[in-house]
């Protein structure tokens, strides 16, 4: 397995092109994250003024997005 990560029952073991696709919101500009499906104009605003993030999770910690939209995103996204 790479990177050492666990394979969970019933998932496919993620992969280095899972990685390569997911947008890096450390670098990610504001039109590069308004293509990811439910992050508006206000959303990439608030990811862009929050940044650095340590992890993706970090979105919802400084309240740059609800939680509910991290759970729909957060396979989309990464912190490179």
């Amino acid at each position: 397995m790479p990177w050492g990560w666990p394979v969970q029952p019933g998932r496919p073991p993620r992969t280095a092109t899972a990685l390569a696709k997911a947008l890096d919101i450390n670098h990610a500009s504001k039109a590069e994250l308004k293509k990811v499906r439910g992050i508006t104009d206000a959303y990439a605003e608030a990811i862009m003024a929050k940044r650095p993030y340590k992890s993706k999770a970090d979105l919802v910690v400084k309240n740059a997005i609800p939680m509910g939209l991290y759970q729909t995103i957060r396979k989309q996204v990464a912190v490179k």
